[in-house]
């Protein structure tokens, strides 16, 4: 009879505990996980634009649409060498090409630190160059940088620079300025 009272009770609670465990695991279980990327998330901040811009009593404001189209599927791949943008004669100084490489741009986006140039389309292949300037790297505008690290990329399909970014490697960040330069500075 104990047997029977208990059966009883413990039937509905272990129901009701195996059914909270069954959703208590489905809720801390991701489904259909969607991670944004770092281009995705640029182009989003930007959707809201053209509105934030009427509230601001702008009128008029559009983005740029995408001048450069997607190419990855019907680029003709006898322009893909790398040899049309790297000049191995101009490494003569111990620089050393550290990544070459055709992507999509938003591929190049998403691993690089690089500002979104809103009138590409994201399929549209770049070549991405690295190199590295251990004894410095002459800028036009800043002067010599001390162990430097450039980034440029390219249209694959045009050959154009689309971009550049140069850094130090070093941790005390220093930079040579030109003599010429300096005397606008007084």
């Amino acid at each position: 009879m104990k047997i029977l009272k208990l059966k009883k009770i413990i039937l509905p609670f272990s129901s009701v505990f195996i059914v909270l465990c069954i959703l208590f695991i489905f809720s801390i279980t991701p489904t259909a996980t969607t991670t944004t990327t770092r281009y995705e998330k640029i182009q989003e901040s930007r959707m809201g634009y053209e509105g934030r811009a009427v509230q601001a009593g702008i009128e008029g404001v559009q983005l740029p649409k995408n001048i450069l189209k997607g190419n990855k599927d019907s680029i003709d791949k006898s322009l893909l060498k790398k040899d049309r943008f790297i000049d191995n004669q101009l490494l003569k100084n111990g620089e050393k090409i550290i990544k070459a490489e055709f992507v999509t741009y938003e591929e190049f986006i998403n691993t690089s630190s690089a500002d979104l140039e809103t009138y590409i389309d994201k399929d549209r292949i770049v070549f991405v160059a690295v190199v590295q300037y251990p004894n410095g790297f002459d800028h036009p505008r800043l002067g010599l940088i001390e162990n430097a690290e450039v980034t440029s990329y390219y249209d694959a399909e045009t050959g154009e620079v689309i971009g550049n970014g140069v850094k130090s490697l070093n941790k005390d960040f220093k930079i040579k300025r030109p003599e010429s330069q300096l005397d606008f500075e007084e």
